[in-house]
């Protein structure tokens, strides 16, 4: 079975016949008529799939956010897999608000959807079944640095809350810095004051203005009564596989740049600090309060137990003095030792430092760099002819029937030096990925990578499963996410300006 679930044109322009008009080059109208396809995600139980829209750019009510424009422009489908119903549509006619959608509980009963307006981000929960949506008095923290929602439970969720009506600083960046540009150029223009912007440094750097901090929130759906834990300015939340605690990272205190080496553009301005809740009693504990922790790491083992990171002494540099960490439930941190080997620490385009690690069951087991330069995968401990060779940059570990797997471009590989294929095709996840962050392109949970589908052209499975093939795929068609349980696929296929999301499958589920 193949249908289509949304179709819509991506420019203004008609796709003409070639034969019954020359093309004419792309305009600058074109652009600013061109709709597109935002994230497309399927439900844990494979019975709904929500598509994003965007509209047109020249269609938006207000420009004031900047970056973040298209948010107001995306409207929001719902559609249940049997086609028993006629899609749930999230849209603001009037074009005052978008619509995007967020993770769905883990049995798919619900989905959080967030409403952003010109000047606000708000959370709410969608009721399947019934198409109802619990709109919260919750601002959340953007998911960009890290993950900020995430749900604990069915009925539960957790989430990091900014001020209400307090924007994240990916929204208010345009419109905040636009207005203060103004009032500034007013105070000069006035005569009556200075315009300066006033920017502290050295002793005095804590002394400008600081942001209000964030509150995490565990909120109960079914009850609508939510619990308040704890304050910080959160970028970052992991929650354990058991969800007991969540491990956070937070920006704290300014830094001042080392004047023995250019800054980057991705070097931090204030120290990483961790925090681990726990979710039941609401204790917090600070570990490794001297460290500074780098961005993107934070995973957890699969037995919940302990956690990996990667840290600096105050004023130390991530490549040269930088450590692995674990850090166990209780808060307790102990220095990974390494032995003749170092972290291998790369660098994004920007100069993010990015450490890697991940679990082989309950062993921890991190990227390091041989005296001879050599990049390996290593546990810490091991004998020097256990290492195995990184073969590609972007390889990630994968669990497997309880141990490392290593997926590379090709398929999936033993965790054993001489790497033997264990299955061919790529890991596909049904679209929650963009829940996580940024630090999912770099450190993804061992577990998640493992329950994703493995799709091998237009065959598909689990991972230690037996494929279900469909028919074959166009030439100019792309998975954006497939259902491991339920063998279906949703792709896009664009042609002649016009783009078509589709539901791939070869088993009839109510419709044709």
């Amino acid at each position: 079975m193949r249908r289509s679930l949304l179709a819509l044109a991506l420019a203004t322009t008609t796709a003409w016949p070639v034969a019954a008009q020359t093309p004419r080059p792309f305009s600058i109208d074109d652009l600013l008529g061109h709709e597109d396809i935002g994230t497309t995600r399927i439900s844990p139980d494979g019975e709904w799939v929500a598509i994003e829209h965007r509209r047109p750019y020249d269609q938006a009510g207000s420009y004031d956010l900047s970056t973040m424009v298209s948010a107001m422009l995306t409207d929001l489908e719902i559609h249940r897999v049997a086609q028993d119903q006629a899609p749930i549509r999230l849209a603001s006619p009037s074009h005052e608000a978008g619509h995007l959608s967020g993770p769905f509980s883990p049995d798919g009963a619900r989905m959080v959807v967030f409403r952003v307006t010109a000047d606000d981000l708000q959370l709410g929960v969608l009721t399947l079944a019934t198409g109802e949506i619990l709109w919260t008095p919750f601002t959340p923290e953007m998911i960009q640095f890290g993950q900020t929602v995430a749900w604990r439970s069915p009925t539960e969720l957790v989430f990091i809350a900014r001020p209400r009506h307090d924007p994240p600083v990916a929204m208010r960046v345009g419109f905040k810095v636009q207005k203060r540009v103004e009032q500034l150029w007013r105070t000069a223009a006035s005569g009556h004051g200075a315009s300066a912007v006033y920017i502290p440094s050295g002793e005095t750097r804590q002394s400008r203005t600081q942001a209000e901090p964030s509150t995490l929130v565990v909120l109960d759906i079914l009850a609508r009564t939510p619990r308040m834990l704890a304050r910080g300015e959160w970028f970052d939340l992991r929650l354990s596989p058991d969800g007991r605690h969540a491990a956070l990272l937070e920006d704290a205190e300014d830094l001042q740049p080392r004047p023995d080496r250019p800054v980057r553009v991705g070097d931090p301005i204030r120290r990483g600090r961790l925090s681990l809740v726990a979710l039941d009693s609401g204790i917090v504990r600070a570990p490794l309060p001297d460290q500074d922790l780098a961005m993107y790491l934070m995973t957890w083992s699969p037995a919940s137990d302990a956690f990996i990171v990667f840290g600096r002494p105050l004023g130390g540099d991530f490549d040269k003095d930088g450590r692995f960490w674990t850090v166990s439930s209780n808060g307790r941190a102990r220095a990974l030792d390494l032995g003749p080997l170092t972290p291998w620490v790369q660098r994004t385009c920007d100069g993010v430092a990015i450490p890697l690690a991940s679990w082989d069951g309950r062993r921890p087991i991190v990227q390091a760099r041989t005296a001879d330069g050599t990049r390996v995968w290593v546990s810490p401990g091991s004998a020097s002819s256990d290492l195995i060779p990184v073969r590609e940059p972007s390889e990630r570990i994968v669990e497997l029937n309880g141990r490392a797997a290593i997926q590379r471009s090709d398929g999936v590989y033993g965790f054993t030096p001489d790497s033997p294929l264990l299955a061919r095709g790529q890991l596909r996840d049904q679209g929650q990925i963009v829940d996580m962050g940024n630090p999912v392109r770099w450190n993804p949970s061992p577990r998640d990578m493992g329950a994703r589908t493995l799709v091998d052209q237009a065959c598909l499975s689990r991972l230690n499963g037996t494929p279900a093939c469909l028919s074959p795929m166009e030439p100019d068609e792309v998975v954006l996410a497939a259902s491991p349980d339920a063998d279906f696929l949703v792709t896009r296929q664009t042609k002649q300006g016009e783009s078509e999301v589709r539901l791939r499958s070869d088993r009839e589920r109510g419709g044709p």
